[in-house]
């Protein structure tokens, strides 16, 4: 089952369900992000730091994925953790 095409075609709660269930089959740091994109469109900026977080550890040179959860730390106003 190629959940990350499911994920890419749904919209919204759908996409962030089917990237979960991706994760679940064998998580891949592309749907953490992916999922983290997600959430950080809906201002679940919680949710979105803490899959930013798990692609950081797995990819501690990956910018995008620091850049965006400096931005979802930011919009949390948790300015001391987005420096």
């Amino acid at each position: 089952l190629d959940y990350y095409a499911i994920a890419r075609a749904a919209q919204g709660p759908a996409a962030i369900a089917a990237y979960t269930s991706a994760i679940r089959a064998g998580a891949q740091n592309r749907y953490y992000f992916e999922r983290g994109n997600l959430y950080y469109d809906a201002r679940n900026n919680e949710a979105a730091i803490a899959d930013y977080t798990v692609v950081i550890k797995a990819e501690p040179r990956n910018t995008i994925a620091r850049f965006n959860r400096m931005l979802a730390h930011y919009y949390a106003r948790q300015h001391e953790q987005a420096l």
